[in-house]
Protein backbone atom coordinates (compact mmCIF):
# COMPACT_ATOMS: atom_id res chain seq x y z
CA UNK A 1 0.00 0.00 0.00
CA UNK A 2 2.74 2.51 0.61
CA UNK A 3 4.49 1.66 -2.34
CA UNK A 4 1.18 2.75 -4.52
CA UNK A 5 0.97 5.68 -2.09
CA UNK A 6 4.31 6.86 -3.27
CA UNK A 7 3.39 6.36 -6.62
CA UNK A 8 0.39 8.67 -5.93
CA UNK A 9 2.16 11.43 -4.64
CA UNK A 10 5.06 11.24 -7.64
CA UNK A 11 2.50 11.43 -10.01
CA UNK A 12 0.76 14.86 -8.49
CA UNK A 13 4.49 16.58 -8.25
CA UNK A 14 4.85 15.15 -11.73
CA UNK A 15 1.06 16.31 -13.39
CA UNK A 16 0.10 19.35 -10.97
CA UNK A 17 -3.03 20.39 -9.80
CA UNK A 18 -5.91 18.60 -11.02
CA UNK A 19 -8.23 20.58 -13.59
CA UNK A 20 -11.04 22.81 -12.57
CA UNK A 21 -14.60 21.05 -11.37
CA UNK A 22 -17.04 21.26 -14.45
CA UNK A 23 -20.52 22.74 -14.72
CA UNK A 24 -23.07 20.29 -13.61
CA UNK A 25 -24.87 20.87 -16.66
CA UNK A 26 -27.23 17.97 -17.93
CA UNK A 27 -25.15 16.21 -21.10
CA UNK A 28 -28.02 17.06 -23.76
CA UNK A 29 -26.43 13.95 -25.91
CA UNK A 30 -27.45 11.30 -23.48
CA UNK A 31 -31.00 9.59 -23.78
CA UNK A 32 -32.55 6.22 -22.06
CA UNK A 33 -30.84 6.43 -18.07
CA UNK A 34 -32.86 5.10 -15.29
CA UNK A 35 -34.62 8.14 -13.14
CA UNK A 36 -31.83 9.70 -11.14
CA UNK A 37 -29.75 12.63 -10.68
CA UNK A 38 -26.71 14.04 -12.19
CA UNK A 39 -23.65 14.80 -9.75
CA UNK A 40 -21.63 16.09 -12.09
CA UNK A 41 -20.52 16.47 -16.06
CA UNK A 42 -20.55 12.90 -16.91
CA UNK A 43 -21.56 11.70 -13.35
CA UNK A 44 -24.90 10.35 -13.08
CA UNK A 45 -26.10 9.00 -9.85
CA UNK A 46 -29.40 6.33 -9.20
CA UNK A 47 -30.10 5.61 -5.50
CA UNK A 48 -32.64 3.17 -4.20
CA UNK A 49 -33.56 2.79 -0.49
CA UNK A 50 -35.02 -0.35 0.96
CA UNK A 51 -36.00 -1.00 4.08
CA UNK A 52 -34.29 -3.50 6.36
CA UNK A 53 -37.55 -5.94 7.24
CA UNK A 54 -37.77 -6.34 3.58
CA UNK A 55 -36.42 -10.31 2.09
CA UNK A 56 -34.00 -11.09 -0.94
CA UNK A 57 -34.30 -13.70 -1.90
CA UNK A 58 -35.18 -16.38 1.36
CA UNK A 59 -33.10 -13.50 3.47
CA UNK A 60 -34.02 -10.55 5.69
CA UNK A 61 -31.79 -7.74 4.82
CA UNK A 62 -31.84 -6.72 8.53
CA UNK A 63 -29.93 -9.99 9.16
CA UNK A 64 -26.64 -8.41 7.91
CA UNK A 65 -26.54 -6.33 11.49
CA UNK A 66 -24.53 -7.98 13.64
CA UNK A 67 -22.75 -10.58 10.74
CA UNK A 68 -19.67 -8.15 10.95
CA UNK A 69 -19.02 -9.45 14.65
CA UNK A 70 -18.97 -13.02 13.52
CA UNK A 71 -17.17 -12.63 10.17
CA UNK A 72 -14.39 -10.53 11.60
CA UNK A 73 -11.82 -13.34 11.46
CA UNK A 74 -12.15 -12.81 7.47
CA UNK A 75 -12.18 -9.30 7.47
CA UNK A 76 -15.47 -8.05 8.00
CA UNK A 77 -16.69 -4.69 9.70
CA UNK A 78 -19.74 -3.54 11.90
CA UNK A 79 -20.20 -0.74 9.12
CA UNK A 80 -18.60 -2.00 5.65
CA UNK A 81 -19.64 -0.60 1.93
CA UNK A 82 -21.26 -3.57 -0.19
CA UNK A 83 -19.45 -3.24 -3.24
CA UNK A 84 -19.46 -4.21 -6.96
CA UNK A 85 -17.86 -2.59 -10.69
CA UNK A 86 -19.42 -2.72 -13.72
CA UNK A 87 -16.04 -2.54 -16.47
CA UNK A 88 -15.23 -2.21 -19.64
CA UNK A 89 -13.71 -5.55 -19.96
CA UNK A 90 -13.50 -8.76 -17.42
CA UNK A 91 -9.60 -9.62 -17.42
CA UNK A 92 -8.30 -6.50 -15.38
CA UNK A 93 -5.60 -4.12 -16.39
CA UNK A 94 -4.84 -0.62 -16.53
CA UNK A 95 -6.73 -0.67 -20.02
CA UNK A 96 -9.90 -1.86 -17.97
CA UNK A 97 -11.81 0.51 -16.20
CA UNK A 98 -15.49 0.90 -14.08
CA UNK A 99 -18.18 2.41 -15.40
CA UNK A 100 -20.68 1.74 -12.89
CA UNK A 101 -20.40 1.47 -9.29
CA UNK A 102 -23.15 0.04 -6.60
CA UNK A 103 -22.39 0.83 -3.08
CA UNK A 104 -24.48 -0.31 -0.79
CA UNK A 105 -24.77 0.57 2.91
CA UNK A 106 -26.71 0.82 6.45
CA UNK A 107 -28.16 3.90 6.97
CA UNK A 108 -30.69 3.86 10.11
CA UNK A 109 -33.28 1.41 9.44
CA UNK A 110 -32.76 1.38 5.30
CA UNK A 111 -30.58 -0.08 3.24
CA UNK A 112 -29.07 2.45 0.48
CA UNK A 113 -27.74 1.50 -2.44
CA UNK A 114 -26.46 4.10 -4.56
CA UNK A 115 -25.01 3.57 -8.47
CA UNK A 116 -22.66 6.32 -9.63
CA UNK A 117 -22.44 5.73 -13.70
CA UNK A 118 -19.65 7.63 -16.04
CA UNK A 119 -21.47 8.67 -18.70
CA UNK A 120 -17.95 9.65 -20.48
CA UNK A 121 -14.11 8.31 -19.59
CA UNK A 122 -13.17 12.23 -19.15
CA UNK A 123 -15.03 12.41 -16.41
CA UNK A 124 -13.56 10.01 -14.72
CA UNK A 125 -11.96 11.27 -11.69
CA UNK A 126 -15.21 13.04 -10.26
CA UNK A 127 -17.04 9.65 -10.69
CA UNK A 128 -14.17 8.80 -8.28
CA UNK A 129 -14.76 11.94 -5.80
CA UNK A 130 -18.45 11.12 -5.74
CA UNK A 131 -17.69 7.42 -5.01
CA UNK A 132 -15.47 8.04 -1.67
CA UNK A 133 -17.31 10.78 -0.47
CA UNK A 134 -20.27 7.85 -0.30
CA UNK A 135 -18.20 5.28 0.88
CA UNK A 136 -15.95 7.74 3.63
CA UNK A 137 -18.05 7.16 6.10
CA UNK A 138 -17.61 2.98 6.22
CA UNK A 139 -15.25 1.16 7.91
CA UNK A 140 -14.34 -1.63 5.21
CA UNK A 141 -15.79 -3.06 1.79
CA UNK A 142 -17.76 -6.51 1.55
CA UNK A 143 -17.48 -7.89 -2.39
CA UNK A 144 -17.51 -10.73 -4.19
CA UNK A 145 -14.50 -11.19 -5.85
CA UNK A 146 -12.94 -8.25 -4.71
CA UNK A 147 -9.71 -8.36 -3.66
CA UNK A 148 -8.47 -9.84 -7.32
CA UNK A 149 -10.68 -7.40 -9.16
CA UNK A 150 -12.60 -4.85 -7.75
CA UNK A 151 -10.53 -3.46 -5.64
CA UNK A 152 -7.27 -3.36 -7.80
CA UNK A 153 -9.01 -1.37 -10.31
CA UNK A 154 -10.68 1.15 -7.89
CA UNK A 155 -6.62 1.75 -6.84
CA UNK A 156 -5.45 1.61 -10.17
CA UNK A 157 -7.73 3.85 -11.59
CA UNK A 158 -7.19 6.24 -8.33
CA UNK A 159 -3.34 6.76 -9.08
CA UNK A 160 -3.84 7.21 -12.63
CA UNK A 161 -6.04 10.03 -11.35
CA UNK A 162 -4.31 11.05 -9.05
CA UNK A 163 -7.01 10.70 -6.16
CA UNK A 164 -6.27 8.33 -2.72
CA UNK A 165 -6.71 5.03 -3.72
CA UNK A 166 -8.60 2.84 -0.67
CA UNK A 167 -6.75 0.76 1.48
CA UNK A 168 -6.80 -2.92 0.35
CA UNK A 169 -6.30 -4.83 3.49
CA UNK A 170 -8.64 -3.29 6.41
CA UNK A 171 -11.52 -4.20 6.12
CA UNK A 172 -12.39 -5.92 3.76
CA UNK A 173 -14.66 -9.42 3.37
CA UNK A 174 -14.58 -10.89 0.32
CA UNK A 175 -17.64 -13.78 0.12
CA UNK A 176 -16.20 -15.57 -3.12
CA UNK A 177 -13.51 -17.15 -0.33
CA UNK A 178 -16.10 -17.82 1.85
CA UNK A 179 -18.45 -19.62 -0.64
CA UNK A 180 -15.62 -22.08 -1.78
CA UNK A 181 -15.74 -22.93 1.33
CA UNK A 182 -19.35 -23.63 1.97
CA UNK A 183 -20.55 -24.99 -1.39
CA UNK A 184 -17.98 -25.90 -3.96
CA UNK A 185 -18.68 -29.59 -4.63
CA UNK A 186 -22.19 -29.23 -3.95
CA UNK A 187 -22.95 -26.74 -6.65
CA UNK A 188 -21.95 -26.53 -10.20
CA UNK A 189 -19.77 -23.55 -9.67
CA UNK A 190 -19.27 -20.73 -7.06
CA UNK A 191 -20.39 -17.79 -9.47
CA UNK A 192 -22.61 -15.04 -7.68
CA UNK A 193 -25.55 -15.88 -9.98
CA UNK A 194 -25.29 -19.93 -9.25
CA UNK A 195 -25.18 -19.31 -5.34
CA UNK A 196 -28.13 -16.79 -5.70
CA UNK A 197 -30.32 -19.59 -7.44
CA UNK A 198 -29.30 -22.54 -5.45
CA UNK A 199 -28.58 -20.92 -1.87
CA UNK A 200 -29.98 -17.80 -1.20
CA UNK A 201 -33.66 -18.10 -3.21
CA UNK A 202 -33.06 -14.86 -5.15
CA UNK A 203 -34.05 -15.21 -8.90
CA UNK A 204 -32.76 -12.60 -11.35
CA UNK A 205 -35.13 -10.27 -13.26
CA UNK A 206 -35.84 -10.93 -16.84
CA UNK A 207 -34.33 -7.79 -17.42
CA UNK A 208 -31.30 -8.44 -15.76
CA UNK A 209 -27.89 -8.63 -18.44
CA UNK A 210 -25.68 -11.58 -18.34
CA UNK A 211 -22.23 -10.26 -16.66
CA UNK A 212 -20.27 -11.00 -20.21
CA UNK A 213 -22.28 -8.99 -22.19
CA UNK A 214 -21.61 -5.67 -19.85
CA UNK A 215 -18.77 -4.33 -21.71
CA UNK A 216 -20.31 -4.83 -25.20
CA UNK A 217 -23.54 -2.64 -23.52
CA UNK A 218 -21.34 0.27 -22.64
CA UNK A 219 -19.05 0.21 -25.18
CA UNK A 220 -22.16 0.77 -27.60
CA UNK A 221 -23.56 3.38 -25.17
CA UNK A 222 -20.25 4.97 -25.88
CA UNK A 223 -21.30 5.30 -29.64
CA UNK A 224 -25.20 5.88 -30.01
CA UNK A 225 -25.34 8.09 -26.33
CA UNK A 226 -28.83 5.49 -26.10
CA UNK A 227 -28.46 4.42 -22.26
CA UNK A 228 -31.79 2.52 -22.47
CA UNK A 229 -30.11 -0.78 -23.22
CA UNK A 230 -28.11 -0.58 -20.32
CA UNK A 231 -31.33 -0.65 -17.84
CA UNK A 232 -30.32 -4.14 -17.46
CA UNK A 233 -27.07 -3.53 -16.58
CA UNK A 234 -28.07 -1.20 -13.92
CA UNK A 235 -30.28 -3.88 -12.64
CA UNK A 236 -27.66 -6.46 -12.86
CA UNK A 237 -25.73 -4.88 -10.40
CA UNK A 238 -28.56 -3.38 -8.21
CA UNK A 239 -29.39 -7.37 -7.54
CA UNK A 240 -25.51 -8.02 -6.75
CA UNK A 241 -25.55 -5.75 -4.28
CA UNK A 242 -28.49 -7.01 -2.35
CA UNK A 243 -27.07 -10.38 -3.04
CA UNK A 244 -23.66 -9.72 -1.24
CA UNK A 245 -25.70 -8.44 1.52
CA UNK A 246 -27.87 -11.86 1.81
CA UNK A 247 -24.87 -13.85 1.20
CA UNK A 248 -23.37 -11.72 4.39
CA UNK A 249 -26.44 -12.51 6.43
CA UNK A 250 -26.33 -16.44 5.08
CA UNK A 251 -22.98 -17.24 5.80
CA UNK A 252 -22.79 -15.62 9.40
CA UNK A 253 -25.82 -17.59 9.92
CA UNK A 254 -24.35 -20.72 9.02
CA UNK A 255 -20.66 -19.86 10.76
CA UNK A 256 -23.71 -19.23 14.23
CA UNK A 257 -24.75 -22.96 13.14
CA UNK A 258 -28.26 -21.79 12.80
CA UNK A 259 -29.18 -24.38 9.72
CA UNK A 260 -30.69 -28.02 9.41
CA UNK A 261 -28.34 -29.72 7.05
CA UNK A 262 -25.06 -31.53 8.52
CA UNK A 263 -23.02 -30.65 5.50
CA UNK A 264 -23.11 -26.97 6.35
CA UNK A 265 -22.48 -27.64 9.88
CA UNK A 266 -19.15 -29.93 8.89
CA UNK A 267 -18.44 -26.72 6.75
CA UNK A 268 -18.78 -24.08 9.07
CA UNK A 269 -16.78 -26.31 11.51
CA UNK A 270 -14.29 -26.79 8.93
CA UNK A 271 -14.20 -22.45 8.58
CA UNK A 272 -13.92 -22.02 12.27
CA UNK A 273 -11.02 -24.53 12.58
CA UNK A 274 -8.84 -22.72 10.07
CA UNK A 275 -8.88 -19.68 11.79
CA UNK A 276 -7.85 -21.44 15.03
CA UNK A 277 -11.39 -21.41 16.65
CA UNK A 278 -11.57 -25.26 17.76
CA UNK A 279 -13.91 -24.37 20.34
CA UNK A 280 -16.86 -23.37 18.15
CA UNK A 281 -15.59 -25.50 14.87
CA UNK A 282 -16.24 -28.63 17.64
CA UNK A 283 -19.51 -27.17 18.86
CA UNK A 284 -20.68 -27.43 14.96
CA UNK A 285 -19.32 -30.83 14.69
CA UNK A 286 -20.95 -31.96 17.36
CA UNK A 287 -24.15 -30.72 16.06
CA UNK A 288 -23.75 -32.29 13.12
CA UNK A 289 -23.15 -35.65 14.35
CA UNK A 290 -26.74 -35.82 15.54
CA UNK A 291 -28.35 -35.32 12.29
CA UNK A 292 -27.55 -38.45 10.70
CA UNK A 293 -25.06 -41.64 10.58
CA UNK A 294 -23.51 -40.81 7.55
CA UNK A 295 -22.65 -37.06 8.70
CA UNK A 296 -21.42 -38.41 12.66
CA UNK A 297 -18.50 -40.55 11.35
CA UNK A 298 -17.48 -37.25 8.87
CA UNK A 299 -18.28 -35.24 12.25
CA UNK A 300 -16.48 -38.13 14.68
CA UNK A 301 -13.17 -38.00 12.14
CA UNK A 302 -13.16 -34.15 12.26
CA UNK A 303 -13.33 -34.20 16.08
CA UNK A 304 -10.63 -36.61 16.22
CA UNK A 305 -7.91 -34.73 14.77
CA UNK A 306 -9.40 -31.34 17.05
CA UNK A 307 -8.35 -33.45 19.95
CA UNK A 308 -5.61 -34.67 19.07
CA UNK A 309 -4.09 -31.10 18.61
CA UNK A 310 -5.20 -30.93 21.84
CA UNK A 311 -2.97 -34.19 23.37
CA UNK A 312 -6.34 -35.45 24.36
CA UNK A 313 -5.46 -38.66 23.25
CA UNK A 314 -8.63 -40.93 25.09
CA UNK A 315 -11.02 -38.68 23.39
CA UNK A 316 -9.32 -38.92 19.78
CA UNK A 317 -9.24 -42.92 20.11
CA UNK A 318 -12.62 -42.33 20.92
CA UNK A 319 -13.71 -40.56 17.93
CA UNK A 320 -11.28 -42.04 15.48
CA UNK A 321 -13.10 -45.49 16.47
CA UNK A 322 -16.51 -43.78 15.65
CA UNK A 323 -15.55 -42.81 12.12
CA UNK A 324 -14.46 -45.81 11.01
CA UNK A 325 -17.75 -46.46 9.35
CA UNK A 326 -16.69 -44.18 6.56
CA UNK A 327 -15.38 -46.09 4.00
CA UNK A 328 -13.81 -43.18 2.60
CA UNK A 329 -11.71 -41.98 5.71
CA UNK A 330 -11.27 -45.64 7.48
CA UNK A 331 -7.38 -46.26 6.29
CA UNK A 332 -6.73 -42.68 7.84
CA UNK A 333 -8.09 -43.41 10.92
CA UNK A 334 -6.72 -46.90 11.46
CA UNK A 335 -3.34 -45.70 11.08
CA UNK A 336 -4.00 -42.86 13.41
CA UNK A 337 -5.36 -44.96 16.28
CA UNK A 338 -2.37 -47.61 15.38
CA UNK A 339 -0.17 -44.43 16.18
CA UNK A 340 -1.47 -43.64 19.39
CA UNK A 341 -1.26 -46.67 20.55
CA UNK A 342 2.00 -47.64 19.94
CA UNK A 343 3.04 -44.14 21.05
CA UNK A 344 0.81 -42.55 23.21
CA UNK A 345 -0.97 -45.58 25.21
CA UNK A 346 2.18 -48.13 24.37
CA UNK A 347 -0.04 -50.65 23.57
CA UNK A 348 1.95 -52.16 20.38
CA UNK A 349 -0.63 -55.20 20.18
CA UNK A 350 -3.66 -53.14 19.55
CA UNK A 351 -1.84 -50.88 17.46
CA UNK A 352 -0.51 -54.00 15.38
CA UNK A 353 -4.17 -54.79 14.45
CA UNK A 354 -5.27 -50.93 13.97
CA UNK A 355 -2.50 -51.38 10.80
CA UNK A 356 -2.89 -54.55 9.80
CA UNK A 357 -6.48 -53.60 8.99
CA UNK A 358 -5.88 -50.60 7.70
CA UNK A 359 -3.44 -52.64 5.30
CA UNK A 360 -6.59 -55.03 4.61
CA UNK A 361 -9.14 -52.07 3.76
CA UNK A 362 -5.75 -50.51 1.60
CA UNK A 363 -5.26 -53.89 -0.63
CA UNK A 364 -9.52 -53.11 -1.71
CA UNK A 365 -9.09 -50.11 -3.12
CA UNK A 366 -6.18 -51.66 -5.27
CA UNK A 367 -8.23 -51.41 -8.30
CA UNK A 368 -9.33 -47.88 -7.58
CA UNK A 369 -6.33 -46.12 -6.88
CA UNK A 370 -3.36 -44.90 -9.17
CA UNK A 371 -0.68 -47.64 -9.19
CA UNK A 372 2.04 -45.59 -7.68
CA UNK A 373 0.30 -43.95 -5.05
CA UNK A 374 -1.36 -47.01 -4.04
CA UNK A 375 2.43 -48.59 -4.18
CA UNK A 376 3.64 -45.95 -1.86
CA UNK A 377 1.19 -46.48 0.92
CA UNK A 378 1.44 -49.99 0.79
CA UNK A 379 5.10 -49.44 1.52
CA UNK A 380 4.18 -46.94 4.64
CA UNK A 381 1.87 -49.66 6.01
CA UNK A 382 4.34 -52.60 6.08
CA UNK A 383 6.87 -50.27 7.22
CA UNK A 384 4.42 -49.96 10.61
CA UNK A 385 3.42 -53.14 10.64
CA UNK A 386 7.04 -54.47 10.56
CA UNK A 387 8.34 -51.98 13.29
CA UNK A 388 5.29 -52.91 15.43
CA UNK A 389 6.01 -56.82 14.85
CA UNK A 390 9.11 -56.38 16.35
CA UNK A 391 7.91 -54.49 19.51
CA UNK A 392 5.42 -57.36 20.44
CA UNK A 393 6.33 -59.99 22.41
CA UNK A 394 6.15 -63.08 20.78
CA UNK A 395 3.73 -65.22 22.96
CA UNK A 396 1.28 -61.87 22.34
CA UNK A 397 1.92 -61.82 18.38
CA UNK A 398 1.43 -65.68 17.93
CA UNK A 399 -2.19 -65.79 18.39
CA UNK A 400 -3.17 -62.55 16.27
CA UNK A 401 -0.61 -63.08 13.67
CA UNK A 402 -0.86 -66.79 12.70
CA UNK A 403 -2.47 -65.70 9.36
CA UNK A 404 0.27 -63.15 8.73
CA UNK A 405 2.47 -65.48 6.99
CA UNK A 406 -0.38 -65.57 4.25
CA UNK A 407 -1.12 -62.08 4.32
CA UNK A 408 2.84 -60.95 3.73
CA UNK A 409 2.14 -63.66 0.49
CA UNK A 410 -0.88 -62.02 -0.55
CA UNK A 411 0.83 -58.65 -0.54
CA UNK A 412 3.71 -59.58 -2.40
CA UNK A 413 1.15 -61.00 -4.88
CA UNK A 414 -0.47 -58.37 -5.43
Amino acid sequence: MSEKMERFRRLERLLGPARPEPSSDTPRHVRGLPQGEWLDEGVFLVEKRFPLSQRHGADLLEDILGAGEILQEWGATENPVFLDLETTGLAGGTGTYAFLVGAGRVIDDSFVVRQIFLSTPEAESYWLDHLFQWTGPATGFVTYNGKRFDLPILQSRSILNRRTPPAADEGHLDLLHLSRSMWKGRLPDCRLATIEAGVLGVKRDHTDVPGWLVPQYYADFLRTGDAGPLSGVFVHNMTDILSLASLEARVAALLRGNTAKAEDLLRAGDLWASRGQLHRAERLWHLAGGISSKNATQACLRLAFAAKRHRRWEQAAVFFERSLEDRSSRITALVELAKIFEHRFRLHEQALEYAEKALESHRELRPYVEARNWSDKRIELLHRIARLRKKVPPASSEGPNTGNASNEKADKVL
